[in-house]
């Protein structure tokens, strides 16, 4: 195998692996985000004041992974 051929087949590889762990990390935290949203669908009685706290404790605890 010719070393330009490595060189590329390299840069190929290295192309693939890094989109793919964006691709998994961008789903896991959109995956925290649904999880997020679908718990506040499912609260039995409707407190706006808790609502907002929790959706401002929940919103500030992923804010770590999204800002990146």
């Amino acid at each position: 195998m010719s070393p330009l051929r490595k060189v590329v087949l390299t840069f190929l590889l290295a192309g693939l692996i890094s989109s793919w762990a964006y691709n998994s990390y961008s789903n896991w935290v959109e995956s925290l985000y649904c999880a997020n949203s679908a718990r506040n669908r499912q609260m039995e009685s409707y407190n706006p004041s808790g609502a907002y706290s929790m959706w401002y404790a929940e919103n500030t605890r992923l804010a770590k992974y999204a800002d990146r």
